[in-house]
């Protein structure tokens, strides 16, 4: 495969796979420079690629590894990495308590290993199937829907722990958690 033929593949796919890049990360600047990196990577690996119809998903564990790289480097380590674009209110538009739960989840998110948090964004954030993903990461659907039931199961766990317990119930019986202002998170 050419250079040509590579960047012909890669603009198909450069919105959802920036986007993808910039989640993984939670930060705009940092998906960036991720998205960057793994195109360099595989413009010098395209060498490697023996089917193109394959490119997507081989591009896609790129993204994913050199994300891993990234975690592993000492001056990241303790970095918590998933933004979310969007953040329901409860019907308090505070900036401060956003905020507090905003990093709130990004740290429960940051629990999750690095192939996990992928999979997690590409189903419930991106809205991907499950064969979708199978084939992105290259493991079998039962591997991803196990995956995403732990990880699911992971976090449920950690709001148990972390949340106080509800003090009040909303109209419809539910409990309403909220977040103390002193609460922190480790």
């Amino acid at each position: 495969m050419n250079n040509e033929q590579f960047w012909k593949l890669t603009e198909e796919i450069h919105a959802e796979a920036a986007a993808f890049c910039r989640r993984l990360s939670g930060d705009r600047d940092l998906g960036d420079d991720l998205y960057q990196d793994s195109l360099l990577t595989a413009l010098a690996r395209i060498g490697q690629l023996r089917q193109p119809n394959a490119f997507k998903s081989w591009f896609y564990r790129i993204i994913i590894n050199q994300f891993k790289n990234r975690r592993r480097s000492w001056w990241r380590v303790n970095r918590v990495d998933l933004a979310l674009d969007e953040l329901e209110s409860s019907g308090n538009n505070d900036p401060r308590r956003s905020q507090e739960i905003r990093r709130w989840l990004q740290k429960a998110l940051g629990r999750l290993s690095v192939e996990n948090r992928a999979i997690l964004i590409m189903h419930d954030v991106e809205g991907r199937t499950v064969a979708e993903i199978a084939q992105l990461v290259g493991r079998p659907e039962g591997t991803i829907k196990t995956r995403l039931f732990r990880s699911r199961a992971k976090l449920r766990g950690y709001v148990h722990r972390a949340l106080p317990k509800p003090k009040t119930r909303t109209d419809q019986g539910e409990a309403s958690y909220a977040l103390p202002k002193s609460q922190t998170i480790d």
